[in-house]
């Protein structure tokens, strides 16, 4: 069990690190000069409205981030129950 929770805590701070590394990556990639709505490739969406007055900025989730992390939880557990298995 102790086991499980290590590997629960390392992978969802992976993820988290990556999730916000790639929202900044989008983030600073979009157009400056016009309004845009970019949902990254994990699921975060950016909405940049740009008026005469103001910039604004809002973030979003969809139900990807959730999947994708799931799957991810899913597939390190199976890889960890084939191989933790084996005893040389």
């Amino acid at each position: 069990m102790k086991k499980n929770s290590k590997y629960l805590g390392s992978i969802t701070v992976i993820y988290l690190l990556v999730l916000v590394i790639e929202t900044l990556w989008e983030l600073f990639h979009t157009s400056r000069t016009e309004s845009t709505k970019v949902t990254t490739l994990l699921g975060i969406t950016i909405d940049n409205r740009i008026s005469k007055h103001e910039i604004s900025t809002t973030f979003g989730l969809t139900i990807k981030v959730l999947v994708l992390y799931l799957l991810l939880l899913l597939v390190v557990y199976i890889l960890t129950g084939l191989f933790g298995k084996k005893k040389i």
